[in-house]
């Protein structure tokens, strides 16, 4: 922290007041360190937030917890930082912290400990925030410090000393008169490597080894400052009495580090994994750089886009990258990937640029024996009238210079102009867009839409004398190693030339990436950059090259193929680097879209490549280094040594939300019912490049995969059903290093209550209930319809009744009448007389018969005796046929309805009759099965059975229809079961409630026979 000169007095005397009188005696002033503004520029990259961007004013003090939230402490409060979004920290229900809070700080049991400016000290650990205040011990007055040592002994440093937490994780007690400390304030304190404690107050720097009961002063210290400890182990102290910065467990005598440090007022510093000094000081921040050649004093101010005018503090996070606060608002600073090159002003769009052999370097007029070597000139300084557009180096090593004043070829520091063709030569500010040298040491000069020509044994040709090239505009050459020389047009066209024929490529053969202007022939085929992008070709066919995330690389006018068979492509939006796997997989499946790397002005690199002068605009040197020419400057890095961030990021689900209301964050936290919309906010920890950290997420049971989010920081859902859900994310860092185990926040959607279980339940049983009335109503209906049907069926009855009784009966009457007679005037001892008494029993007995029946179709019969009626048929039968008749009943014998019995009466006749008749059975059988759910009537006999094919009768024959007719009209089920040889069974089963009166044991509600019982059905079912 650094102070204004007027606010230095003050300073001081608070530290005299903290120290006493006999430790504040003066010093002589040390020699003034170079003023900020005269300073180098520190060459890391940087990145600035101010107010608009969220940044809390007065930042005193930053701090990184675990989970790698930036911490801030600020005028207005304590404020976290993910990269992106300043937060104002909420402590937990029933805690409250001070408006102002000056210092914070991070154990290393991972504790962040808070210091509000009047009072108090805070421990947050995880979701918990623990208070202390006087009554725990805890001493008046500010809080400068708090050290956790390596035996877990927290201290604290304060106005009045030094103290320590007890046992009991609570209480502190006063430690610096037990172990020997001078009375009075303790301003900094480090739990150093050494294991021991180091204490900083203006009456010297004291140590306090493990175990010490007696602390150990290690120098004397006339003013406030700060201890920090060097990767080397070295311990440093600042001093702003002194004004200067000193090493305090090295050896005697100052470093020419220690002396750069001389006359910099500052309270508190830092001191970064490289070993680099950074300072706040008043004017802006600067920079020991120490980890380079010599040590040199750096800086940045406001002017030179630092945030604010003087700096507060500064701090490095775990990924390396240094935060400094100023007055203004919040800096970062972080190693670039990519170096710019210290050159001149330069005339034109770009700088040209060529490699050697050697790792040397041609940029412009300017010869790099090394990339960081001093360079020297092989040409005169150029002016905008000869400014160099192009520098090619043939395979021969001779370089040559395409200026606006014409060709040159550099041997050395010898340059010889080469006189262009009279078509070309008095051209102003000639373009000389690309060179390139064929098999046969002919070197071709493209330029533009003013020509091509091939210069060869000292003479000029125009198209090298191949007619075809006449209507191609050339920009760009480039030589095979196989003889083929490529040529990129303008308008999406290329053409090569083989052996003197030239073939030509545009779009029918896919080319569209505008403007041809580089080509890298590789095998077969060639790497194509253009205007509007980057492209593959085959040998046959071009093939557009897109990232995984639909990155065209447009503007490409420079491209590298490295030994190791990675590609680079210099293009408007940066530097793209795509792995040798990727482009195996691109060659393989043109439609492939490789993963990536990119370089733009966040990794250093100032500028984009120029739209069309210099080609090539990369370049790769023979030890490896890629040299990038831009519009503001010329950039070198080597993609072999490239520093990758190691660090997954940590993941957090930050906020849940539905319907524009937000809900706390706790597991299965329940959501409103029937939202429109869920927003969940997530973030990644990782500081170095926010705006390249990549996100996936995944809502178990709705998310069938895994959704690419890209740098989105918010997941959206619509119309989300009730129930639990599991909503997962992952992300990765700018290199992409994935945290695949990322968070996850579980949360319930609320039923409405039409979504309930027992509404869903209830309508159920609505539904049961409609289908049971709806049930109630056919069957009333239908009823009816029986009714009606059974009334008009016993008036059809009644009538055949009348007329059967009317016609045939007393014809049958006088018949047997007439037959009598003749019978009684036969004498008894006639032969024929017992033949006529039978015939005349039998015609009585078919007169009895026939009067049932009628009686039958006029409902007034009752069912007779099932049993009996078969039994005595088929005992007829079996005294005039061989057969032996069985019958045989189960079940409680229950009387049947009269129209179930004559229907089941006739078809077991039928069946009996059958099977005497036409089976060849020596038994015969019938069963008579009286269930309690069915009734059931068996005929099996023993004889040939039936074939298939008569199954359903005969033809003309009516017996076995018959059967099944009465059947359906009984409402039974018919069944036969036969095979040849094996005998027949019949099987009639009829449901209880049909086949039984009501009178017999069940109570099944009455079928209709009669005009009577149809309308008393009716009165039953119109009650119920």
């Amino acid at each position: 922290m650094s102070l204004h000169p007027a606010c230095r007095a003050l300073v001081v005397g608070v530290a005299i007041m903290i120290a006493g009188p006999a430790d504040a005696a003066p010093s002589a002033a040390p020699a003034a360190a170079p003023a900020i503004e005269s300073r180098p520029i520190i060459p890391w990259v940087h990145t600035r937030w101010l107010s608009k961007d969220g940044v809390p004013p007065n930042i005193y003090t930053i701090a990184q917890t675990p989970d790698g939230w930036l911490w801030l402490a600020s005028s207005i409060g304590l404020f976290r930082f993910d990269g992106v979004t300043f937060s104002p920290y909420q402590p937990p229900a029933g805690v409250e912290l001070p408006g102002a809070i000056e210092r914070i700080g991070v154990l290393d049991d991972g504790t962040l400990w808070i210091a509000p400016r009047f009072g108090k000290l805070y421990f947050l650990r995880g979701d918990k925030l623990q208070a202390f205040t006087e009554g725990d011990g805890l001493p008046g007055g500010r809080i400068f410090d708090v050290a956790r040592d390596k035996a877990g002994q927290v201290w604290i440093a304060s106005g009045k000393g030094l103290h320590r937490l007890g046992g009991d994780s609570r209480t502190w007690t006063e430690a610096g008169r037990q172990l020997g400390l001078p009375p009075g304030g303790i301003v900094s304190l480090l739990a150093g490597r050494d294991d021991a404690l180091w204490t900083l107050a203006p009456g010297g720097i004291f140590a306090i080894g493990p175990g010490a009961r007696q602390a150990r002063r290690v120098t004397d210290q006339q003013g406030w400052g700060s201890l920090q400890q060097a990767p080397d182990g070295t311990i440093w102290a600042s001093d702003m009495t002194t004004r200067r910065i000193r090493r305090v467990t090295a050896q005697p005598g100052d470093t020419p580090a220690e002396r750069l440090l001389t006359g910099i007022e500052l309270m508190r510093f830092t001191v970064d994994r490289r070993g680099n000094l950074w300072l706040p000081e008043y004017g802006g921040i600067g920079r020991l750089q120490a980890d380079g050649e010599a040590p040199a004093l750096q800086s940045l101010t406001r002017q030179q886009g630092l945030s604010g005018q003087h700096g507060n503090i500064a701090f490095e996070d775990r990924e390396g990258n240094v935060w400094t606060a100023t007055t203004g608002g919040l800096d970062q600073f972080r190693p670039p990937r990519v170096n710019e090159m210290t050159l001149p002003p330069y005339y034109s769009e770009a700088r040209p640029v060529a490699a050697g052999d050697h790792g040397d370097a041609w940029i412009d007029y300017l010869y790099f024996a090394d990339i960081r070597a001093v360079p020297r000139k092989f040409a005169p300084v150029t002016t905008e009238r000869d400014a160099v557009a192009t520098l090619y180096r043939d395979p021969r090593g001779v370089l040559w210079a395409g200026a606006r004043d014409g060709l040159w070829r550099v041997e050395g520091s010898h340059r010889t102009r080469i006189v262009l063709p009279p078509a070309v030569r008095d051209i102003p500010f000639l373009a000389i867009y690309s060179l390139a040298m064929d098999r046969e040491g002919g070197l071709w000069m493209a330029l533009g839409r003013r020509g091509l020509w091939r210069w060869h044994a000292g003479a000029w040709t125009e198209r090298g004398g191949v007619a075809a090239l006449s209507d191609l505009a050339v920009n760009t050459i480039a030589a095979g190693t196989d003889g083929q020389v490529w040529f990129g047009a303008v308008g999406d066209a290329f053409a090569i030339l083989r052996d003197g024929r030239l073939t030509r490529f545009g779009r029918g053969d896919g080319v569209d990436i505008g403007s041809v202007l580089q080509i890298v022939p590789h095998g077969r085929g060639a790497y194509l950059g253009g205007e509007k992008g980057l492209a593959y070709f085959d040998g046959v066919r071009a093939h557009r090259v897109q990232g995984d995330d639909g990155q065209r690389f447009p503007g490409t006018t420079g491209i590298v193929l490295t030994p190791a068979g990675d590609l680079w492509a210099h293009t408007a939006q940066g530097l793209f680097g795509i792995g040798a796997s990727e482009l195996a997989r691109l060659r393989a499946d043109p439609k492939y879209r490789p993963r990536y790397r990119h370089f733009d002005e966040n990794d250093g690199l100032k500028g984009s490549a120029p739209p069309l002068l210099p080609l090539p605009s990369l370049v790769r040197t023979s030890t490896g280094e890629l040299i990038a020419s831009t519009g503001s400057g010329v950039f070198h890095f080597d993609p072999a040594r490239l520093a990758t961030n190691a660090v997954p990021p940590p993941v957090q689900v930050t906020g849940i939300g539905a319907d524009g209301k937000r809900y706390p964050l706790e597991p299965g936290v329940r959501l409103a019912a029937a939202p429109d919309s869920v927003r969940i906010d997530y973030t990644a920890l990782s500081l170095a490049l926010p705006q390249r950290v990549r996100f996936r997420y995944l809502l178990e049971g709705v998310d069938h995969a895994w959704q690419d989010a890209g740098t989105r920081r918010s997941a959206f859902y619509t119309q989300l059903p009730p129930g639990r859900y599991t909503f997962r994310v992952a992300a990765a860092n700018e290199d992409g290093v994935w945290n695949e185990a990322g968070a996850k926040i579980d949360f319930e959607v609320l039923p409405t209550v039409f979504q309930t279980i027992w509404f869903k339940l209830s309508c159920g049983l609505l539904l049961v209930l409609a289908a049971w009335a709806l049930h109630r109503l056919r069957l009333r209906a239908a009823l009816r319809r029986h009714t009606l049907a059974m009334e008009t069926r016993v008036a059809e009855r009644e009538r055949i009744a009348r007329d059967l009784h009317d016609t045939l009966l007393q014809s049958v009457q006088a018949m047997i009448l007439a037959f009598k007679r003749v019978a009684n005037r036969t004498p008894e001892d006639a032969p024929t007389r017992p033949m006529m008494d039978k015939a005349l029993a039998m015609a009585t007995g078919a007169l009895v018969e026939g009067r049932d029946k009628v009686r039958g179709l006029r409902g007034e019969d009752s069912a007779g005796d099932l049993a009996r009626a078969l039994r005595e048929h088929g005992e007829q039968l079996a005294e005039q046929h061989r057969p032996r008749f069985e019958l045989a009943s189960t079940g409680r014998q229950r009387r049947l309805r009269p129209q179930p019995y004559y229907e089941l009466l006739a078809i077991g006749q039928e069946a009996v009759r059958n099977a005497f008749v036409h089976a060849g059975a020596n038994r015969v059988e019938v069963e008579l099965d009286y269930g309690e759910r069915q009734f059931t009537l068996r005929v099996r006999d023993d004889g040939r059975g039936i074939e298939p094919a008569h199954r359903q009768g005969r033809a003309g024959h009516w017996g076995i229809p018959g059967m099944a007719e009465r059947a359906s009209q009984a409402g039974a089920t018919l069944e036969l079961h036969s095979e040849p040889g094996k005998g027949c069974t019949w099987q009639v089963r009829l449901p209880a409630q049909l086949a039984y009166a009501a009178d017999s044991g069940n109570a099944p509600r009455p079928v209709p026979t009669g005009p009577a019982d149809a309308r008393a059905a009716l009165s039953v079912d119109r009650a119920v």
